[in-house]
């Protein structure tokens, strides 16, 4: 469980219906869209869809989170499908569809490739239900009808998200595979990594997932940091000395600059982070002690 402390916390609207496309609570409630059917006078369907809407996961603390899970209709009741999970507080059914309108020229997306029921940020089922595939949208703890406070990442998300990714394994159409969708989720495979089994089954191997968790965070803060250049011991002083010969002065000279363009890179990835952080209310990705290097010389030399 995540340590006790003391937070802030500012209570969220109620979900209202019609509000971000939320249609109300209905556990137990299950459709299905037909080929060709445009559920929100979007793409169309490229086959038949089921849907089952506020499927109800309790996780270890008594927690109760709500699913909505898509997977192909017109498949054997015996086939068992991989899944893939979308996760985030945004809200299971507020969609790119519903979101593009705020944004310039709907960010130049045409309504035409989306169906609607997509999660915001996470697959369309329109396009992989049809490949074998379940998509899981997720409202994670104090989301929509989900029990609880909403964390924003963190220890108890990890600890959630583990435990509906068992659960989801556990279903009887599933396959027990299963992987991450949304920058959300991705974010928490660091903490997952801690506490998730290897039984899972998730398309990667423990190592590679690290990886990937690493370079969906910031690909250049993991470049870096993996090569040491974020640390003194990379960069040893180059002195050039009156007896070196020209094909020496110009390899140092060159060495020089080279690690001048490093700090200056180093500097500027945790100034640019730090901005990052205050804008997007995230922590940092980079620790300022994590800094070891001296500062970069001045741009006249």
């Amino acid at each position: 469980m995540p340590v006790p402390m003391q937070v802030a916390y500012k209570p969220i609207s109620k979900p209202e219906v019609g509000v971000n496309n939320y249609q109300g609570f209905t556990p137990g409630k299950t459709e299905v869209l037909r080929k060709s059917a445009k559920p929100y006078n979007a793409r169309p369907l490229e086959s038949d869809i089921r849907i089952d809407h506020d499927v109800e996961i309790v996780v270890r603390d008594g927690c109760r989170l709500y699913v909505d899970i898509y997977r192909p209709a017109d498949i054997p009741e015996n086939e068992k499908l991989p899944a893939v999970i979308s996760w985030s507080c945004y809200g299971k059914k507020y969609s790119a569809l519903h979101m593009l309108p705020i944004c310039v020229w709907n960010c130049c997306v045409p309504n035409e490739a989306l169906s609607g029921l997509e999660k915001f940020e996470g697959l369309d089922p329109v396009v992989w239900c049809p490949r074998g595939y379940a998509i899981v949208s997720v409202d994670s703890r104090g989301t929509g009808n989900s029990d609880g406070s909403i964390p924003i990442m963190g220890s108890q998300d990890a600890e959630d998200c583990y435990d509906v990714i068992e659960a989801i394994a556990a279903m009887p159409w599933s396959n027990g595979k299963s992987k991450n969708d949304n920058s959300v989720i991705r974010e928490l495979e660091y903490l997952q990594a801690s506490i998730l089994w290897f039984d899972i089954g998730a398309f990667c191997g423990y190592r590679r997932n690290m990886e990937v968790t690493e370079s969906s965070l910031q690909s250049l803060v993991t470049a870096l940091r993996r090569v040491g250049r974020l640390d003194y011991v990379r960069y040893p002083i180059i002195i050039p000395s009156v007896e070196d010969t020209d094909e020496e002065v110009n390899m140092k000279w060159k060495q020089w600059v080279e690690q001048e363009s490093y700090k200056r890179l180093a500097y500027h990835l945790l100034e640019h982070d730090i901005h990052m952080a205050m804008v997007k209310y995230r922590p940092p990705l980079i620790s300022y002690a994590e800094l070891t290097l001296a500062l970069p010389v001045s741009k006249t030399l």
